[in-house]
């Protein structure tokens, strides 16, 4: 998606006149502020940034939920915050796929909800129930195949696995696909056969919320899964002064063909695909010659953010403003929210922009990337390539073409570089 072009509004001009009211920027006056999925908010637009902020889903500790599988524990308290900004990440890219880049939370102005939202809400709820799919439950038990019993922080390698696991058991029903990526190399090849193989679910579009504006409330928990928002295609060319140019354009999803016999086997059909790039880039801090390039791959189109923070304290960064970066805090612990009916979603919606030094931040990271299509998967390539021909002694994410080395693993992290800290 491409950048707003300065005073241009989001929602063709609607802004809650209350919205300043409830929300706080902590550190003083807005200035220009690049949010992830290239998003640009000039100083003029401070009510377009919060509106933005406001709609993300803030996913936080929650308490006198169930038992998680045969353990005591009813809270997250102490020890989920990286679980929950696994949750917060994974939530952001569903959102794009689902809603789009350019769905907003607005309670105030009395419209119905997207019909999807609910749905997507619902599949992060706190409950043992199938159908939340990447519930605090589902997330601690799948850690426990990589060596994480419950009750234990995860490391940005480890919640990227769980979170791949996880979203490739549900593949079908969700049409996206989950990729990690070993050593901050990005196999061409890998990428390729994982987003074209041929599965018959991709052939068979996920059922409908609804064809209402709002989605009707429900007596047990709903098993629905949402449509996909329509497509949005990135492409990335080189003007005359050697920047880069954006061109964005919109598009309802295609239709799927009807299943038979040979396209079933052969039909070849691009999945949409997250990227998890989980680093290190220091020892006990972030090697200063990293820092701009963080700041870049939140302006990415394809950005969902990253996730990391403090020592033992991880935080779901979503925008740059000068040299901090804007977060949501899971560190807070609410009150469990039944989702089997309607239900308030407030408190899964922040009303306080809180920011950091990005020098401040812990060198353990993980990266996001929604790549809707092949296009979009191109031109993250291209940006990424870009970024390492302007610093090739300290690049981040490198693109490689073939295959990543096959190991003979018995641990499922085999593999994979595991930052060392646990948050």
């Amino acid at each position: 998606m491409g950048a707003r072009q300065s005073g241009q509004s989001m929602l063709g001009g609607f802004v809650p006149a209350s919205l300043a009211s409830l929300i706080n920027i902590q550190n003083g006056a807005f200035t220009q502020t690049n949010m992830m999925g290239g998003e640009v908010y000039d100083a003029s637009q401070r009510e377009e940034f919060l509106l933005d902020f406001r709609s993300r889903l803030w996913l936080t500790y929650r308490t006198d939920f169930p038992a998680i599988g045969n353990t005591s524990y009813t809270n997250d308290c102490g020890w989920g915050c990286m679980l929950r900004t696994g949750q917060m990440i994974l939530a952001q890219a569903l959102s794009c796929h689902f809603l789009g880049r350019d769905w907003r939370f607005l309670p105030e102005d009395g419209r119905p909800f997207h019909p999807a939202y609910r749905d997507l809400l619902r599949m992060f709820a706190d409950s043992p129930h199938p159908s939340a799919l990447f519930s605090l439950h589902k997330i601690a038990l799948a850690g426990e195949a990589f060596g994480k019993p419950v009750g234990e922080w995860f490391a940005p390698t480890i919640i990227s696995l769980v979170l791949r696991q996880l979203v490739m058991a549900n593949t079908a029903q969700l049409g996206v696909v989950l990729h990690v990526t070993q050593d901050a190399m990005v196999y061409r090849a890998d990428v390729e056969a994982l987003a074209t193989a041929p599965r018959d679910s991709r052939l068979h579009p996920p059922p409908p919320c609804g064809s209402g504006s709002s989605a009707p409330p429900s007596s047990a928990p709903s098993s629905r899964v949402p449509s996909p928002a329509p497509t949005t295609t990135t492409t990335t060319t080189s003007t005359t002064s050697g920047t880069a140019a954006s061109t964005t354009t919109t598009s309802p999803p295609s239709p799927s063909p009807s299943p038979s016999p040979s396209t079933t086997q052969h039909h070849d059909v691009w999945c949409p695909l997250i990227i998890m790039v989980p680093i290190r880039l220091g020892l006990d801090s972030v090697n200063p010659v990293y820092l701009e390039a963080l700041k870049l791959f939140l302006c990415f189109p394809q950005s969902v953010g990253l996730i990391g923070g403090r020592p033992n304290s991880s935080l779901y960064f979503i925008a740059s403003q000068g040299e901090e970066l804007v977060y949501l805090d899971p560190h807070y612990p609410r009150a469990t929210v039944d989702m089997s009916g309607d239900f308030s979603s407030v408190t899964y919606h922040c009303t306080t922009v809180r920011k950091m030094q990005i020098s401040a931040i812990d060198p353990s990271l993980a990266l996001g990337f929604y790549c809707r299509s092949r296009s979009d998967f191109e031109d993250f390539c291209v940006r990424c390539a870009s970024m390492v021909d302007q610093n090739p002694k300290n690049p981040i994410i490198n693109i490689c073409e073939g295959s990543a080395p096959q190991y003979d693993a018995v641990d499922p992290t085999d593999g994979f570089s595991d930052s060392g800290d646990d948050f």
